[in-house]
């Protein structure tokens, strides 16, 4: 929220959010990353920008704090789409767990998409963008 002005800057018509693992690597609250991008979807919209969010493949179990409570981290993602209105996608959609046979064709090995799995992701997202895109008359 800090550099919110630094990444969608005067004139910028839609904005993607993607809620990551991060956040749950460091033990913060489904609580807490709600009201986060609560914030953000509000300050960004204020200003007239049109928002998406994109839900993140949530860690490998091992990076997960114990009792860290996945359900409510989850549902965060419904959460935003029922209460703000917001366009939502799943990360996963179109594209395989990085543990998946064949799932190196779209991740590097330190579990980020690559240019591929970039393309998959931005194919799934194509229209969702169109109709902001229109709504912000651009």
């Amino acid at each position: 929220l800090l550099h919110l002005d630094a990444f969608a800057p005067a004139g910028t018509s839609i904005a993607i959010l993607q809620f990551g693992t991060s956040d749950i690597k460091v033990n913060m609250s489904p609580e807490q990353i709600y009201a986060n991008l609560s914030s953000m979807i509000d300050a960004l919209r204020a200003r007239g920008v049109e928002v998406m969010v994109i839900s993140a493949r949530p860690p490998a179990r091992q990076q997960v704090p114990s009792g860290y409570n996945m359900e409510e981290y989850r549902n965060t993602f419904f959460r935003l789409n029922a209460e703000k209105q917001v366009p939502i996608h799943r990360f996963s959609t179109n594209l395989p767990s990085p543990s998946d046979a064949g799932a190196s064709k779209y991740y590097l090995s330190d579990g980020h998409l690559n240019a591929a799995g970039n393309a998959v992701l931005a194919e799934g997202i194509a229209a969702k963008i169109e109709e902001m895109l229109a709504r912000a008359g651009k």
